[in-house]
């Protein structure tokens, strides 16, 4: 049997069955990678990743892991992934579903014409305008 991997397209109940999560740890698990996402915008807006424009594969090596380095962190000190679960699959959830709340972001963003506004609290995708 081939080992369990997530890729970057894979649909998010699938990522969610491989990460072994309750919908409800799924669902945290998707608000700890948009607050994530939207801290590092903040901390790093003229970076490629806080640049709305720039593709997947033109963001830099270094930043994606920082983004998942932090996410990873985020998701241990809540405890969502028990002590010994696959630091791999983990590792490779992480970047998953950061990869696809940066795509919705750029999408939501791209249909709003907002141009590269970074982690603008209107630009959630999973809850809507704040207004």
């Amino acid at each position: 049997m081939a080992p369990v991997t997530i890729k970057l397209r894979d649909p998010p109940e699938e990522v969610r069955q491989k990460l072994g999560l309750s919908k409800q740890q799924f669902d945290n698990f998707k608000t700890y990678a948009l607050n994530v996402h939207r801290e590092y915008c903040a901390r790093h807006p003229h970076s490629s990743w806080a640049n709305q424009e720039t593709v997947w594969s033109a963001i830099p090596e270094v930043e994606k892991q920082q983004v998942v380095r932090m996410l990873k962190t985020m998701c241990t000190d809540r405890r969502l992934f028990p002590p010994g679960f696959d630091g791999t699959l983990v590792q490779s959830g992480c970047e998953q579903r950061l990869h696809q709340c940066r795509r919705t972001w750029q999408q939501t963003g791209r249909t709003r014409g907002r141009g590269a506004r970074a982690g603008a609290e209107d630009d959630d995708p999973q809850e809507g305008p704040s207004r």
